[in-house]
């Protein structure tokens, strides 16, 4: 229950955590970081232009 709440506020509503590719997660565990993806869906469908995909990078040191 609390961590559903730390990622509700972290991430927002609608937030799925994604499968990422092995050779990724190979990579982040010979190099020794974290790699996590998460798909968050809570933009209202538009009609008059088409979706789009963003994709942000977060590096914290």
């Amino acid at each position: 229950d609390v961590l559903q709440k730390v990622n509700l506020s972290l991430r927002g509503p609608g937030s799925t955590e994604v499968e990422l590719l092995e050779n990724a997660k190979e990579t982040a565990k010979q190099l020794n970081f974290d790699l996590q993806g998460y798909q968050i869906k809570v933009a209202l469908t538009e009609q008059t232009r088409s979706s789009r995909l963003v994709r942000i990078g977060a590096i914290q040191n």
